[in-house]
């Protein structure tokens, strides 16, 4: 049964069926899969976020206003 029906919410991004907590290792095979499918070069999540940041920063945002789009200060 999903948390939802119970009445329990959470913030989670990725979910299991059941509306827990889905491995790391889950999200990171479905998301190579992907890649591969579609004929994409292999990215990390980590490199994904390096990527952001670099065109932030290439399309004007300061450091300080990049440190803070990701939660870092």
């Amino acid at each position: 049964m999903k948390k939802e029906s119970l009445g329990i919410s959470n913030d989670l991004i990725f979910t299991s069926m059941a509306g827990d907590f889905m491995p790391k290792k889950t999200i990171q095979d479905w998301f190579k899969r992907f890649l591969v499918r579609k004929d994409l070069k292999l990215i990390t999540f980590h490199g994904l976020h390096h990527t952001s940041a670099t065109t932030l920063l290439a399309s004007g945002y300061t450091s300080k206003k990049c440190c803070r789009t990701f939660g870092s200060f």
